[in-house]
């Protein structure tokens, strides 16, 4: 049975193209569920992020569907599959020239790296101690503006692997409250969570890289 996907503002609408009965409709909600898919009773669809799509689509398939993409998606999913292959391509090279230099990374580090640089979002939950700050250094696409916001403690240890990893950024650690800027292009700030402001101000950069560093906070 065929699943029409179109896309809908920075959103996906989903919907099936024919009515579904018992099962396969308890398979099709369940889909749109995983997916944080919500039901839009004007559009009769479920909507759900565009960073959702590759995980339904996924689900759909082993289901026994046949998702319809639109041609409004379809390019948009080129397109971010296409950035995504040259940011995975560019960590690969990333990475080359930091075991030249003698910095190499272990295999598990790498994974880390190349998923995190096709991601538009992602959680790296790896234990303390395993290099979780160096893996989001390296995936960081060239001259990307970073905001990293973390415990004050950990502040100089993002300066200092910064300083190991990507030497080619300037580093900023903000201090006091009233302090807080954006990055620029090929700059980390670094601002601990006690002095964030109560609403981010204008001004917020193109692309840019929010890494919250103990986001349990």
């Amino acid at each position: 049975m065929d699943i029409n996907l179109r896309k809908h503002g920075d959103r996906v609408a989903i919907s099936p193209a024919s009515y579904l009965g018992g099962d396969r409709f308890s398979s099709y909600r369940d889909i749109c569920r995983n997916g944080s898919a919500r039901w839009n009773p004007e559009l009769r669809a479920n909507l759900a992020a565009l960073e959702s799509l590759p995980q339904i689509l996924d689900q759909l398939v082993a289901a026994g569907f046949s998702p319809n993409l639109d041609e409004a998606l379809a390019g948009t999913v080129k397109s971010v599959a296409s950035t995504a292959v040259g940011r995975i391509d560019a960590a690969e090279a990333r990475m080359a020239a930091l075991a030249e230099a003698g910095l190499p990374l272990f295999p598990y580090q790498r994974d880390g790296v190349l998923w995190l640089s096709g991601m538009r979002g992602a959680l790296l939950a790896d234990e303390q101690g395993l290099g979780k700050t160096c893996q989001v250094l390296v995936s960081t696409h060239d001259k990307t503006p970073i905001l990293v916001v973390c415990p004050a403690l950990a502040k100089g240890v993002w300066a200092r692997e910064t300083k190991k990893w990507r030497p080619e950024y300037t580093v900023s650690i903000l201090n006091g409250r009233g302090a807080f800027r954006w990055p620029g292009a090929g700059e980390i700030v670094v601002v601990n969570y006690d002095i964030l402001p109560q609403a981010p101000p204008p001004g917020c950069p193109d692309g840019l890289v929010l890494v919250a560093d103990e986001a349990q906070a």
